[in-house]
């Protein structure tokens, strides 16, 4: 009983020395909090990604249209595509599906087996969640049972 109000009489000196600190660390937190969200770069930001996510959705919309008609008459396709080029390209490089689908399921076996074995797979999503997160390899083991 005795500790239990020591204990109570030392929380109450060293509590308001605690406060104190924390009060001292006020200005320098606001600083840095400042720093770190900019209300300027904040704004750019958001309107770079708003103009940016808006051109792309026209660009893809433009070229569902008039793809056909636009690379008639010389016109720039959507990036990424592969359009006009055949497989006799000598530059034209590309991994295999199955490629891409190890190195996911080697970096994150769970989304991998999520992408391959989609919503109704969602059982064995969690159980290699779980064993993935405890040990890394049997979840990479149990992702490769069902993924190859």
């Amino acid at each position: 009983m005795m500790d239990a109000v020591i204990s109570m009489v030392l929380l109450a000196v060293k509590l308001p020395i605690f406060m104190i600190d924390i009060l001292k660390m006020m200005p320098k937190l606001i600083s840095l909090f400042a720093i770190f969200t900019d209300p300027g770069k904040v704004i750019k930001d958001i309107f770079h990604g708003l103009f940016t996510g808006i051109y792309m959705v026209l660009e893809a919309t433009l070229d569902m249209v008039f793809g056909d008609m636009r690379r008639a008459f010389g016109g720039e396709t959507a990036q990424g595509g592969n359009e006009g080029r055949g497989a006799s390209d000598d530059n034209a490089k590309c991994m295999p599906s199955s490629m891409v689908k190890l190195l996911l399921m080697v970096l994150c076996p769970p989304l991998a087996l999520m992408l391959d074995v989609g919503i109704g797979g969602l059982l064995y999503v969690i159980i290699c969640s779980l064993l993935t997160y405890f040990f890394y390899f049997p979840g990479l083991i149990y992702a490769s049972l069902y993924i190859m």
